[in-house]
């Protein structure tokens, strides 16, 4: 069975240039080209998989043709910019950190710009330090003190929403968060103290009372979830490796009240709302992970922990029938989401670095390290595609450079590759279904 991802960017080269929309593309350097771009940080496809964004280490972004592996100038060209960028839900808008500060929103397909400048300062450690709504028509700014709303076209400041930038415990509120409900009608903020409001996405004014996460005086980390439907919040802390208890704790939305007692574990927990069911699984950073329903709390089902210290890596598929567990027993379990039993399970022999789930639910790509000798650049590495509901090994490709990250398209068809050693990595292409390299036509 297989064992939890590790997330690592990394793919593609710099330069700073435009090319002329009339430019074909068996015109444009090779050295511009998408198979020739090394250094890549950052690198994710768009809504139809015809675009790749991507940023180097030198800090150039830019958009490529996926197919001819291109630039797309538009109005973007290559930016110089450190910062990185943050792409819509639905992966048609991308803002961008510019040269100088502040950043820019640009269509992912032409590299139109569909905003102006917006300014605010970009924090490249903030996990995000932007957040669109779901029509990519307003983004939310997390800066240190404030989040700050921009309409998107006109880059008109609809609202300055003060946060706090420290709890009482000086050592407390690392990343403060942003979440719009699935319809867009109403934006949470999640505070460094661990409160959570909830605004209208018109107004922008808050709705009902503040929601206090349970006091947890060592929690250096917040986080929460809200559901598809928007009827339940959960918030959840962390109080680090070796720290006191954590809790998590389930809101009804419509009342303002918590449901039951907080959840409690060590070293922290984390929710997952079901789509379109009432629950929600609870993956605990050490013991046994469970999905409960709601509003009772009520256990379901018990996805047991793969050693004696760490909790389960788990993951939900996007249709909801299937839980993929994995840890450092290099086990992978499938589970039928409903009743827990176990459908399949496979041991491996190395260990995964990373979990893709396809967004039908019919499979997933897993990611492995095998290296003996990495020290000595000896590089081991593998992408393997399951199919469910067996778990069974579809296909597997072979990587002799380290495999840094993974990234799928939206409708499962292709996959993107970072690889290749520190500041040189490279970018490939494979076709999903098959995991054979996809090549750009050579000019």
């Amino acid at each position: 069975m297989r064992r939890r991802s590790a997330l690592a960017f990394c793919v593609f080269a710099s330069l700073a240039f435009v090319i002329p929309p009339a430019l074909r593309a068996q015109d444009v350097p090779a050295a511009h080209r998408l198979r020739d771009l090394a250094g890549v940080v950052q690198a994710s496809f768009n809504h139809d998989a015809s675009r790749i964004v991507a940023r180097t280490a030198s800090g150039a972004v830019g958009i490529w043709d996926a197919v001819t592996g291109a630039p797309i100038s538009g109005d973007l060209g290559l930016a110089t910019t450190g910062e990185g960028f943050i792409l819509s839900p639905d992966t048609r808008r991308v803002v961008i950190a510019l040269p100088g500060g502040g950043a820019r929103v640009f269509d992912t397909a032409s590299a139109a710009a569909l905003s102006p400048r917006l300014e605010f300062p970009w924090h490249e450690n903030a996990q995000p330090c932007a957040v669109f709504s779901p029509d990519g028509a307003t983004l939310v700014a997390l800066e240190a003190e404030a989040a700050v709303v921009f309409a998107v076209s006109s880059g008109e400041r609809l609202a300055r929403l003060a946060i706090p930038l420290r709890g009482e415990d000086s050592q407390s509120g690392l990343t403060a968060g942003a979440i719009f409900s699935a319809s867009g009608a109403h934006c949470w903020l999640l505070d460094r103290t661990g409160v959570a409001t909830r605004y209208d996405a018109r107004t922008w004014k808050p709705l009902g009372s503040p929601l206090r996460h349970p006091s947890a005086p060592s929690a250096f980390d917040f986080g929460f979830a809200v559901s598809a439907d928007d009827r339940w919040l959960a918030t959840f802390d962390s109080p680090g490796e070796n720290g006191p208890k954590a809790h998590l704790q389930v809101w009804d939305i419509a009342t303002g009240k918590a449901v039951g007692k907080p959840l409690v574990a060590v070293n922290g927990l984390a929710g997952y709302f079901f789509p379109d069911q009432a629950r929600i699984l609870i993956t605990p950073a050490r013991g046994e992970a469970t999905v409960r329903e709601l509003p009772s709390l009520k256990t379901s089902v018990t996805i047991r922990a793969h050693d004696d210290v760490e909790g389960p890596s788990v993951k939900l598929s996007p249709g909801g029938q299937w839980l993929l567990s994995w840890g450092p027993d290099r086990i992978v379990r499938l589970l039928d989401a409903r009743s827990g039993t176990i459908k399949d399970s496979q041991t491996f022999h190395a260990t995964i670095s990373q979990v893709l789930l396809l967004p039908d639910s019919t499979g997933a790509f897993l990611a492995f390290d095998n290296s003996a000798f990495f020290l000595q650049d000896h590089h081991d590495h593998y992408l393997v595609r399951l199919r469910f509901p067996q778990a069974e090994v579809a296909q597997v490709h072979r990587f002799t450079a380290q495999l840094r990250h993974t990234a799928l398209s939206p409708d499962g068809r292709r996959l993107l590759a970072i690889f290749g050693e520190t500041d040189r990595e490279r970018l490939l292409l494979l076709d999903a279904e098959t995991l054979q390299t996809i090549e750009p036509p050579r000019p």
